[in-house]
């Protein structure tokens, strides 16, 4: 069994767990435009 977070879910726990972000920058690729590689 496998989960997949979101980038939502991701950062939520990361900030809970203190950390902070210095720069953000997302970047689209074939995997995740792929609607059959991830949950979209």
């Amino acid at each position: 069994m496998s989960i997949e977070l979101s980038l939502e879910d991701v950062m939520r726990v990361a900030f809970d767990y203190g950390f902070h972000l210095e720069h953000e920058k997302i970047v689209e690729t074939t995997y995740t435009a792929n609607p059959q590689a991830m949950m979209q």
